[in-house]
């Protein structure tokens, strides 16, 4: 006992984390893991398919259904930042099909292995109490189940998030090559599933500074791990920078309601942005770490940089978009959790519950909106009003997605702008959205038929039939149909 009481604090507490856990203990660490994580799945599982897929969702589809050659094909030239998720919906809808809740279910999953991994770093930084309350929190938070139930990598990517912080405060607690391995690993991860995710390797460094110990040791192996990933990446950025360049034209440099916005949505109400900031001013000058890295600077590091930096340079180069920064949500939950972490006992058992159930009715908006585009409406209309042998022009690139997502009605129906020239098939292959034909090509195909059906955004005016120009003399507007969205016009020859 006077040996032990010789050892510093700092020591002990990494040589009692060492220690193999307790077979008496060991179902309740497991418990504290599965609970939030099982929660977080659960909750995102929970009408995973009650709206229709829309046009990111579509693109996934889309792309992950194609042969895998045609898939590497069009990675070289479009969306090849999406790459290795296209590749693992590749695997899924080949092997499940493509249903709402197959596309969707990887997502679904990472919002659980988001919340049960940061139950494991929480515990890690600041005690059992604290991580469990980090992933509950988490696992409610509306934004992570909204995107927990979309077909898109951004909940994946704040789950390996979390793992590349575990990684990185294994190895400022330890160092040694393989844990600078294993963190270059998570971080080759972040950048392969996607690249602007990356930003968080710059909140790891700023996390430096705020260790109370051995920061050039941790200074040169997140060096060395950050150039050796940026290294391994450097192929791949190479194709997808000039390839991504101009499909974020939509996305436009950020003001101040922009930065409100992101606030609310993260947060998950107006409301709760108050309370978690009354939550991190508590963490900030009242929580304590036992270990040799400090949670409170984590958290503010991972939470703050990524997100200010990608502002920044977003005045320059607009890439800030709050599903971007999806990553840097598991870091407000592990804030709040350390603010609560310090209220008494009796106190917390109040505040938790409470906080949980603010979040679960902030998800209430989300829960019982209509879909952004419902093209699963749209389909339906298709299979009881449309006949074989009727043609079908698409407004936008947009909305040729819908035969991916719901391709059942379209089968019988002849996209009668889609260019199927033999010189066009390479450059098909490489398209996402498909290329088309020119309006004299279009006027010549059009005389062969007698229904063509009129696909557009539901803001798009009624009068447009195809790009900016309106149906031939020859075709009267029969019958208009709108959903969420999206809107549909029937033409057929006019009777002379």
């Amino acid at each position: 006992m006077v040996g032990q009481a010789l050892i510093p604090v700092e020591s002990r507490l990494d040589i009692v984390s060492e220690e193999p856990v307790s077979s008496r203990f060991r179902p309740l660490v497991i418990g504290s893991v599965l609970i939030p994580g099982a929660t977080g799945f659960g909750l995102s599982f929970w009408q995973i398919d009650r709206v229709s897929i829309w046009r990111d969702e579509a693109a996934t589809i889309s792309a992950a259904h194609r042969p895998l050659g045609r898939l590497l094909t069009m990675l070289g030239h479009i969306d090849t930042v999406h790459g290795a998720y296209y590749l693992l919906m590749h695997v899924m809808i080949t092997l499940f099909g493509a249903s709402e809740t197959v596309v969707r279910l990887p997502s679904a999953a990472g919002a659980g292995l988001a919340a049960g991994g940061l139950v494991v770093l929480g515990t890690r930084l600041a005690g059992r109490r604290a991580g469990v309350m980090a992933g509950l929190l988490y696992a409610v938070t509306p934004m992570a189940v909204r995107y927990g139930q979309e077909g898109r990598s951004y909940s994946l990517v704040a789950s390996l998030a979390v793992v590349s912080m575990i990684a990185f405060v294994r190895l400022a607690e330890t160092g040694g090559r393989r844990r600078i391995a294993g963190y270059a690993l998570t971080v080759a991860a972040l950048g392969i599933l996607q690249f602007i995710s990356l930003f968080l390797v710059l909140a790891h460094g700023a996390i430096i500074p705020a260790l109370r110990r051995q920061r050039r040791r941790l200074l040169i192996g997140w060096l060395t791990a950050g150039a050796v990933s940026c290294l391994a990446l450097i192929p791949l950025l190479a194709v997808a920078v000039p390839a991504q360049s101009g499909q974020n034209r939509w996305i436009t440099p950020p003001d101040w309601s922009a930065v409100q916005g992101f606030l609310s949505e993260f947060a998950g109400s107006p409301l709760l942005v108050w309370v978690y900031g009354a939550l991190a001013v508590a963490a900030l000058f009242t929580a304590r770490s036992p270990g040799p890295v400090p949670a409170v600077p984590v958290a503010l590091a991972w939470l703050a940089v990524p997100a200010a930096t990608m502002i920044a340079v977003s005045f320059l180069f607009p890439i800030f978009n709050p599903r971007y920064v999806l990553f840097c949500l598991p870091a407000l939950a592990l804030l709040a959790a350390l603010g609560l972490e310090r209220l008494p006992w009796r106190s917390g058992l109040v505040a938790l519950p409470g906080l949980m159930a603010m979040s679960l009715q902030a998800q209430i908006p989300f829960r019982t909106a209509p879909a952004f585009e419902d093209m699963r409406a749209e389909a339906a209309i298709l299979r009881t009003q449309a006949r074989d042998g009727d043609a079908v022009v698409y407004l936008t690139t947009f909305n040729r997605l819908v035969p991916a997502a719901y391709p059942k009605p379209f089968r019988r129906l002849w996209d009668i702008a889609y260019d199927d020239s033999p010189r066009m098939r390479a450059a098909q292959a490489a398209d996402l959205y498909g290329l088309t034909v020119d309006d004299t090509e279009l006027g010549r195909r059009l005389t062969r038929v007698w229904r063509v059906w009129s696909i557009r955004p539901s803001y798009a005016p009624g009068s447009r039939f195809y790009g900016v120009g309106r149906a031939p003399r020859e075709f009267c507007d029969v019958r208009d149909w709108s959903v969420p969205g999206m809107a549909l016009t029937l033409y057929e020859r006019c009777p002379h």
